[in-house]
């Protein structure tokens, strides 16, 4: 089994549009062909960023957050299906595979829901090309991933390797869509490199962890001179979630028509 991650970035102007297309046509559709691949598929509504949270700094998303669990993987391209039904708006999508389970859990592993509020900060990092994956991993798993569980305010810490083999997702797009997404760069194929979530309680408690930042040592491959260290939308993406889905796709697929 192995899990997709898909969050998007809106022009929030056009909040409504989208999530009614998502809600109507898109998150119903891929639960009604693709179920029986879909251990549990579901979406999270992010948690507005207060001002003086630098959601820019950290490449913050606002839009759903989709995430699957797949048995395996159908075969791309339509298969026998129609096209997707295309939005009409389009968000800049980030995607990437992950096992299952998170490999590498660093702090907390044995709070439960009862004692504990959730506000998840998760995160998908892409080291430099210039710099050497495994190396700068091993950086992040030896001394950074050390900094942060130090941190008092983060009171759960859980990573993972992205799946490196070149997967995609299924369903197929009118080719007029996606050449209108390709030209407009709102369908990001990045290799992500690794997956992390922090989880705090309070907006309080992010605001000590990003001042207690400020004195992580700075990586070899740092882009930028503050927590991640890496270019926010570029190299770093964000976004914050609860611990509850807004959607569970595979009880209301009914809705696509």
């Amino acid at each position: 089994m192995i899990r997709s991650i898909v969050m998007h970035q809106l022009d929030y102007n056009y909040i409504a549009a989208s999530e009614e297309w998502y809600y109507r046509c898109h998150g119903p559709q891929i639960a009604r062909r693709y179920g029986p691949w879909l251990a549990r598929f579901e979406s999270y509504r992010p948690v507005p960023v207060p001002d003086d949270i630098p959601g820019d700094k950290l490449g913050y998303t606002n839009w759903l957050t989709t995430v699957g669990f797949w048995h395996s993987l159908p075969k791309e391209g339509p298969m026998g299906e129609m096209a997707m039904s295309s939005p009409q708006v389009n968000a800049k999508n980030f995607s990437a595979f992950l096992p299952a389970q998170c490999e590498d859990d660093f702090k907390g592993r044995f709070y439960s829901p009862e004692e504990k509020a959730c506000l998840r900060l998760v995160m998908l990092w892409q080291y430099p090309v210039d710099a050497d994956p495994a190396e700068s991993d091993l950086h992040f798993k030896n001394f950074l991933a050390q900094q942060i569980a130090q941190t008092e305010s983060v009171y759960r810490f859980f990573s993972s390797p992205v799946i490196q083999e070149d997967l995609h997702l299924p369903g197929t797009w009118k080719p007029e869509q996606m050449n209108y997404l390709m030209s407009h760069n709102e369908k990001s194929d990045h290799q992500w490199d690794r997956y992390a979530e922090l989880w705090f309680e309070t907006f309080d408690d992010i605001r000590s962890f990003l001042a207690a930042a400020k004195s992580f040592h700075r990586p070899s491959y740092a882009q930028t001179d503050d927590f991640p260290f890496l270019l926010p939308y570029k190299n770093f993406i964000s976004t914050l979630l609860l611990e509850r889905p807004a959607y569970n796709w595979m009880q209301c697929h009914s809705v696509y028509r």
